[in-house]
This record gives structure tokens, C-alpha cells and sequence, in this order.
């Protein structure tokens, strides 16, 4: 019960109050990045990737949302999804920052 009081007590007189749990260092963080890239070359991903998917691959590479790809390409939102999930299997990635990630360092960037 004293935590409780000295929690309110901080948060009324404008400080800060930060639980023992979340202010013990000794935890790992949530979440450590996109994590590391697989080796993986532009023949591979150009041969592994359908066309709609290489477009889709190339425009996350940009920074686009599903949305926005969506929106450009005409198509639904879950359309966009399911091709990011194939993307995913695909080349054995775990999220759509390796996806960008990648893109960029295969050079598939470009302005289309």
C-alpha cells in the first residue's frame, strides 16, 4: 500500500512514478530491431517473388503503407496484406522492416 501512496504523491506534485518492474535494467528490451537479413541476392528474390509481389516488395522498400500501395495499385487492403505475407514466406523473413530492408540493399528502390 505505501508504493500505492508514494506513486500518487509523485504523480501529484508533477514527478514521475516508474514500478520496480519496469525499472529493473536486468530485463531484455521488447523488441531489438528488424534482426539480421538473410544472404540473399536480387536473382533470388526476383526468382522466388511473383511480379505483383517484386511491385508490392518495391514499394514497401519506398515506405509505403498497405494502405498507400492499396490505393496506388488498385487493389483491396487484405489483397496487400496476402501479398506481404507471400513476400514473407517467400524469402524466409520475419517482418516487413527486413522486407524494406532488403529492398534497399538489393538497389530496388525507384521512384514507379
Amino acid at each position: 500500500m505505501e508504493k500505492v501512496v508514494d506513486a500518487i504523491n509523485a504523480v501529484i506534485s508533477g514527478s514521475h512514478f516508474l514500478p520496480d518492474a519496469l525499472s529493473n535494467n536486468s530485463q531484455p528490451p521488447v523488441s531489438s530491431g528488424p534482426g539480421p537479413l538473410p544472404d540473399l541476392d536480387l536473382e533470388r528474390v526476383m526468382s522466388a517473388l511473383t511480379d505483383r509481389q517484386l511491385d508490392i516488395f518495391r514499394m514497401i522498400g519506398q515506405g509505403k503503407s498497405n494502405k498507400v500501395i492499396a490505393l496506388e495499385r488498385e487493389l483491396s487492403d487484405n489483397t496487400i496484406k496476402v501479398h506481404v505475407s507471400a513476400i514473407l514466406r517467400a524469402l524466409e523473413l520475419k517482418n516487413r522492416t527486413q522486407i524494406g530492408l532488403l529492398a534497399q540493399k538489393l538497389g530496388l528502390i525507384n521512384d514507379n
